[in-house]
């Protein structure tokens, strides 16, 4: 009760009172694929965003040690790829042993489909992972994706437990 009267209250006190911070506020985006339209340090995060694109935290969790600090990473908001899983998430020993494990998941035939069609598009390209609000991880496609498996072998040993855990709640 205490919640939803503090949530009104900030709500009421938003139309009251229309500042940057509660115009600000994004809603949550869905878990999935995103095209980076850049990656931001320090600074460079107050270039404004265009319509259609979102500035996301880059999750530290994440990153590996010897990656840069990146601190923000502009997606485009449409076309995107939603994580849709067909079954649990795996975990595969990591045969390069910078982790101890990749997180493998296998798409929804829906997403599968998507997901080639996007990264046909943007081959070269980076595209962002997005699960819990947070950038996972960013690749440049490299080939098209076909059949809808991925393993995801960008993130530290704590970065892969994190994404492993938050896919198996989905």
């Amino acid at each position: 009760m205490k919640l939803k009267l503090h949530g009104l209250f900030l709500a009421l006190f938003c139309l009251l009172f229309p500042t940057g911070t509660c115009l600000a506020a994004p809603a949550r985006v869905p878990d999935g694929f995103y095209a980076v339209v850049r990656r931001e340090q320090g600074s460079e995060a107050q270039v404004p965003t265009q319509e259609n694109q979102l500035r996301l935290r880059y999750n530290a969790a994440f990153r590996n040690a010897g990656d840069a600090a990146e601190e923000t990473v502009v997606v485009q908001l449409q076309p995107f790829v939603p994580l849709l899983l067909k079954e649990a998430p795996t975990k595969t020993a990591d045969p390069t042993e910078r982790t101890r494990f990749w997180v493998g998941v296998s798409l929804s035939d829906e997403a599968s489909e998507q997901l080639e069609a996007f990264t046909a598009e943007h081959l070269g390209k980076p595209v962002a992972i997005v699960v819990g609000g947070d950038v996972v991880t960013v690749h440049t496609i490299r080939e098209v994706i076909k059949g809808g498996n991925v393993q995801i072998s960008r993130c530290g040993d704590e970065g892969c437990q994190v994404l492993f855990r938050e896919l198996t709640d989905k």
